[in-house]
């Protein structure tokens, strides 16, 4: 219930365990409408928007009224997150909300997993962009692979021409299985065909792994 119509509504509980309300328009107070996070807001936008109170109310407020479009705001505070490699929970600091909402009232604060969503969903369109640019070239393509172990001690795994995989890879670093991995890669981006040369470190694991690709 943060959309901004609601601010012309009050609540009365019905379900605690479903999180269900009913709605109250401050205005008419005859009508009742059904609330929980699964509704949407069409219903309360149609039936608010036919009281003169309201119009008059928009008139007083004309921020209430601009082209202001939460989905691109939240797309934009995502896309600067990650530009900048701040923590996701940014937008989940009180400072920063009490700015965002005195900037525009129609910000309605989301959560740092709506902020991971929202970078999900951009990685598989940029994935998807990559993999019809790999799959219409016709040229050779060069890789290179390397595993390391982070701070944590767990043991990672990049495989790259653009950044085509980076995971987690547990110990014990054998040239099977980083082969196995590597050449599942390869095959999953459509590259079998295409592959010239690929560069690792020189590890006793890599030699293992370069006998069996080759």
């Amino acid at each position: 219930m943060r959309a901004t119509v609601w601010e012309h509504f009050s609540f009365t509980k019905l379900n605690d365990v479903k999180g269900e309300y009913k709605a109250n328009y401050k205005y008419c107070n005859n009508t009742q409408h059904k609330v929980n996070s699964r509704y949407g807001t069409s219903n309360a936008k149609r039936h608010i928007n036919n009281y003169a109170a309201y119009k008059t109310f928009l008139t007083k407020n004309p921020s209430h009224v601009t082209n202001f479009d939460h989905r691109v705001f939240v797309y934009m505070f995502a896309e600067a997150i990650m530009n900048n490699s701040y923590p996701c929970s940014m937008f989940e600091h009180v400072k920063l909300r009490e700015m965002l909402s005195y900037l525009n009232a129609q910000v309605r604060h989301v959560t740092r997993n709506t902020i991971l969503r929202y970078r999900w969903q951009e990685y598989l369109r940029l994935k998807s962009i990559l993999h019809e640019t790999l799959s219409h070239i016709n040229n050779r393509v060069c890789f290179t692979c390397d595993c390391w172990f982070a701070c944590t001690t767990k043991g990672f795994l990049t495989l790259t021409n653009c950044i085509l995989n980076l995971c987690y890879f547990p110990s014990p670093h054998r040239g099977v299985d980083i082969y196995l991995f590597v050449v599942g890669i390869i095959n999953k981006w459509s590259l079998e065909r295409k592959a010239f040369s690929i560069t690792f470190d020189n590890t006793g694991a890599m030699d293992v792994m370069v006998a069996r690709l080759k």
